[in-house]
């Protein structure tokens, strides 16, 4: 029996041994905020008394970033990486040659500044067509041109909440790719939730809303402007179908207020002039030819028209540090109150203007990125673990995902209690951890990534590729030799490092001692390894054997399903 780290909040304690896919053990709810909507109510004014906010906000610099080891390097890059659903190989950021014992990375001294400034970079145009010609087909993308190429993923009729996430996994470190992920956590969050679930909704309100951060973001439109277009929106009044609901919500969802209930009555009667028509009329926007004339008093503003409310809503001095607060309880989820609050003060402070600024000063900041620790979201492991053993994709994987379709729905994140675009209030502050949601969370990770080796086997260098790869899969030239090389570097590899390879391809950090024995002791037993003098090899043929046995070992640990501080990496 192996323990693995006692002061951790999640513990798990796992047998060493494979085919073992149940999960038994109990789920401590990790920040105590799993099922809750992230409202801003909660915001008070912080009174922590900790680091200064110019720390708490400030970008993590090349020489913070240098003066870690190279693994803490690793672990960093791919902390930031993963909280936007991306990952860099072992193979590329470290130089195999000389295995991992004393590994040379590829961080010239600007590794970091040069991965924020890949974000902040667009693409051209054509690459992006190129890229959605791929992901969507020829047809799909050039409007029926004559351009036949095949598409790389399928897509069920709720397309609008699959797409997202497939232009995340396939577009590149980029302005796009950032534009794109900051509109997905967005149009997830209480605060711009389409509501999919509600009958008086559907795919093309999740499209409209999607589209609309999208646009906004990538025009980088001030805060308060997307917040006012969005709440005018036909999207919204289906989401929040009277004048009663649609006020009362706006004025507790931006700017975390509940305790308005004397001024809905004065707010809803300002916007008596609009009504959602009934289910037989198609839930439209229409105005009722009896506006209100007198004027009432809310948010210590005089209004008239709903015009005016939203006008109220947008320009209120708490719309900021609500939007602020709504992202640092998901981002900072295992910080205390204080703490959160600390952070939102500092946020507010720089005096954001667009998500953009939030969003960033969130994610780049030294504090999040070296002294935070939460559990990821389901994206936020597989996507990024994908890319970092090359799974190949499969082509319904963003309809198992969001829609629960496919070969793939048993990775449906609704079933882990983590729905895309659904719920009327948003997702949860934090990630949820009931036992059914995060069984099915562990099962959908181990199962359909961890030790589906058939579609990692070859891009991780444990099977030698063999020419038809190269018209099989589409491969270069290039990349044929490069898995070549990879093949023959990981069969020289001591076996310490080759555990260590497939440790710090999934979890960032080593093995530990007791843990790399206890595995040894298990290939040695099932005659995967060959003594000679000098050192042990693996057999040939038995490397993804070896994989195979370790990954599924490592879906049993805690860092498979968290973003860990730095110093607790190593």
């Amino acid at each position: 029996m192996i323990q693995f780290r006692k002061n951790w909040r999640l513990v798990f304690v796992v047998t060493l041994m494979t085919g073992c896919g149940e999960v038994t053990e109990s789920l401590d709810g990790y920040g105590g905020n799993s099922s809750s909507p992230a409202t801003g109510a909660a915001y008070l004014g912080g009174t922590y008394t900790g680091q200064t906010g110019q720390v708490l906000t400030q970008q993590l610099s090349d020489d913070a970033f240098n003066a870690l080891s190279e693994e803490q390097q690793y672990a960093t890059a791919n902390k930031l990486l993963s909280t936007l659903y991306k990952g860099v190989p072992v193979h590329e950021y470290f130089k195999l040659d000389n295995g991992l014992t004393s590994p040379e990375s590829i961080n010239g001294g600007g590794y970091f500044t040069s991965l924020v400034r890949r974000l902040q970079t667009p693409m051209d145009n054509d690459q992006v067509v190129h890229l959605d010609r791929y992901i969507l087909g020829g047809d799909e993308v050039d409007n029926g041109s004559g351009m036949n190429q095949e598409a790389a993923f399928r897509f069920s009729g709720d397309r609008a909440r699959e797409l997202p996430l497939a232009r995340i996994h396939v577009y590149p470190i980029s302005r796009q790719l950032y534009t794109h992920w900051m509109a997905w956590h967005l149009a997830n969050s209480f605060l711009f939730s389409p509501a999919a679930e509600l009958d008086s909704a559907g795919m093309t309100d999740v499209q409209n809303v999607y589209r609309r951060l999208v646009n906004g973001i990538e025009r980088q439109e001030p805060i308060r402007a997307i917040v006012s277009e969005h709440m005018r929106s036909l999207e919204n009044w289906r989401r929040f179908r009277s004048p009663e609901d649609n006020t009362r919500e706006m004025m507790e969802i931006f700017l975390g207020l509940e305790d308005k209930d004397d001024e809905v009555p004065r707010a809803s009667k300002a916007c008596q002039d609009l009504y959602l028509t009934s289910e037989n009329e198609g839930y439209l926007l229409a105005y009722t030819d009896f506006p209100n004339d007198e004027a009432q008093t809310v948010l210590d503003t005089t209004i008239v028209n709903c015009d005016d409310f939203y006008d109220a809503v947008a320009n209120h001095e708490r719309l900021i540090p609500t939007v602020a607060w709504t992202l640092v309880r998901y981002f900072y989820a295992g910080k205390t109150f204080p703490e959160q609050n600390a952070v939102v003060e500092a946020l507010v402070a720089g005096n954001p203007q667009t998500f953009e600024d939030i969003f960033s000063a969130i994610i780049f900041s030294e504090e999040y990125l070296l002294n935070s620790e939460r559990m990821r979201s389901f994206e936020e492991a597989f996507l990024p673990i994908a890319e970092r053993i090359e799974w190949k994709t499969r082509e319904d994987t963003f309809m198992g995902l969001a829609s629960g379709r496919g070969g793939m729905s048993r990775a449906y994140m609704e079933e882990m209690g983590w729905p895309a675009m659904t719920s009327k209030l948003g997702r949860a502050a934090g990630i949820a951890t009931d036992a059914l949601s995060f069984a099915n969370y562990h099962k959908a990770l181990r199962e359909e990534l961890l030790i589906d080796r058939w579609r990692y086997g070859r891009a991780l260098g444990l099977i030698e590729p063999e020419p038809e790869d190269i018209d099989d899969e589409g491969l270069s030239q290039a990349e044929y030799t490069a898995r070549e090389s990879r093949h023959r570097q990981l069969q020289l590899m001591s076996l310490r490092d080759l555990v260590d390879y497939f440790f710090m391809s999934t979890i960032n950090r080593r093995a530990t001692a007791e843990e790399r024995e206890a595995l040894l002791t298990l290939f040695h037993n099932n005659d995967w390894l060959r003594f000679e003098i000098e050192r042990t090899y693996v057999k040939d043929g038995r490397l993804s054997d070896v994989a195979w046995v370790t990954f599924d070992y490592l879906s049993r640990l805690p860092e498979m399903y968290y973003l860990t501080r730095v110093q607790e990496t190593n």
